[in-house]
């Protein structure tokens, strides 16, 4: 992983950060939970039940636990429709 430029004062940093995400290819979601944990960075989901490679789409019960540690970790959830 690449180290933070030394010239980023992340307390100044007063502005929000968009990022979108592809809720149909979970298999970075662990990887994005880790950066965003180690960074300290809280984010809002904009989550859509998505098909995905494993379990039964990115909402279903395979995914249930993953959502559920973002949310204990105090990130923010809203709709991206149930299906687009």
């Amino acid at each position: 992983m690449a180290q933070k430029p030394s010239s980023v004062d992340a307390a100044s940093c007063t502005k929000p950060v968009y990022l979108t995400l592809d809720t149909g290819h979970m298999g970075v979601a662990q990887q994005m939970a880790d950066v965003l944990r180690a960074e300290k960075v809280q984010v809002t989901f904009f989550a859509a039940n998505e098909r995905t490679k494993e379990g039964d789409g990115s909402l279903g019960t395979h995914w249930a636990p993953w959502w559920k540690a973002r949310a204990a970790e105090g990130h923010a959830f809203a709709s991206h429709t149930w299906d687009h």
